[in-house]
């Protein structure tokens, strides 16, 4: 049996007996300071990476921004080192180009070509959850005026009084109202940042995949310009619309809060000002809408524009390889 085992094993050979190698299994290991490195680098709101109450604790607060925060403070710019890309969190799995580029692929097929649809699935997670939080900023926002005045009232009918038992509570739900507006405040600009960032690398990416998969036929009129726009500057007007996307709600709820509140402190004398208010509604409207008409022809012009700019370039590129420029300099002075 031994003396079958010995035969079975390939015996090594010298350069000169034989052309086939043997090819031994290279095992690759990695350093605990490198997986060290790899885990402190990790997002740090990625799920999984941390137990629940620690996750949300960072979610809320950016804490961990403090590491790169204190890195950058203790650079040195006269020796040239500086913040660099290792210095920062890697990208979150689930807003990885591939990830996001497949997973557009995959809910556009699901919805049967409805992008407004795909669109809305693919920043549902991020988006909904920034409603909630700009939900808080509005109600904290509303409630502080609120619990400020009582307190006012409590002081002027309590006059050369100590009344710290009595405004005690409100100082804590004004602290408490103010935290609460502060953090929802930037966690809603934090996940509409995240909701933008993955409309718009959805959109460059399905943009230029199809751009690339076109047949002649298919890139029959179209120009250059009008991909550039696409990519330019309608997905960046997508990013923008994110951003500030909750406005279209909060910003009438508001209004409508402060309205109904104001009736009820101040008397109806506040109706005029809040018809005033709600008059100015149909004017931005139709400013606005003005607004998109001219922006619709001024993107027409950009087209143009970017297509004779990159016939410009292309031509200074032909002209550069094939060494034209003595030969059009020379006609250039015979013609002048």
């Amino acid at each position: 049996m031994n003396e079958q085992e010995e035969s079975a094993r390939p015996t090594p050979t010298s350069p000169g007996e034989d052309d086939e190698a043997v090819i031994l299994p290279v095992k690759v290991t990695v350093s605990s300071e490198e997986s060290i490195a790899n885990d402190e680098l990790r997002w740090p709101e990625e799920p999984g990476s941390a137990p629940l109450p620690i996750l949300s604790y960072r979610r809320w607060t950016f804490c961990y921004m403090g590491r790169v925060l204190k890195r950058g403070a203790q650079q040195v710019l006269t020796d040239g080192t500086h913040l660099t890309q290792q210095d920062l969190y890697r990208v979150p799995s689930t807003m990885e180009t591939s990830y996001l580029d497949t997973k557009f692929q995959t809910v556009y097929e699901e919805e049967k070509g409805n992008l407004l649809r795909t669109l809305w699935r693919l920043a549902a997670p991020t988006f909904v959850p920034a409603g909630f939080c700009q939900l808080l900023t509005v109600i904290a926002q509303i409630a502080i005026p609120l619990l400020v005045r009582e307190l006012l009232i409590i002081l002027e009918e309590n006059p050369y009084q100590n009344v710290v038992s009595q405004g005690m509570l409100y100082v804590v739900l004004i602290f408490v109202a103010s935290v609460l507006n502060a953090l929802g405040t930037h966690r809603q600009r934090h996940l509409a940042l995240k909701s933008g960032i993955i409309i718009r690398a959805a959109v460059v990416s399905a943009t230029y995949r199809r751009a690339l998969n076109l047949t002649p036929d298919g890139r029959a009129g179209l120009t250059t310009g009008e991909v550039t726009n696409l990519v330019a500057v309608d997905a960046q007007k997508l990013f923008e619309v994110m951003q500030e996307g909750h406005l279209v709600w909060s910003c009438p709820l508001s209004m409508v809060l402060v309205s109904i509140l104001l009736v009820l402190i101040m008397g109806p004398t506040t109706l005029v000002g809040v018809a005033v208010l709600f008059t100015f509604v149909p004017l931005t409207t139709k400013i606005t809408a003005k607004m998109i008409a001219v922006r619709k022809k001024r993107v027409q012009v950009s087209d143009e524009r970017i297509e004779i700019i990159n016939g410009m370039l292309q031509g200074i590129k032909v002209t550069k390889l094939n060494n034209y420029e003595s030969k059009y300099l020379q006609r250039i002075t015979e013609t002048r």
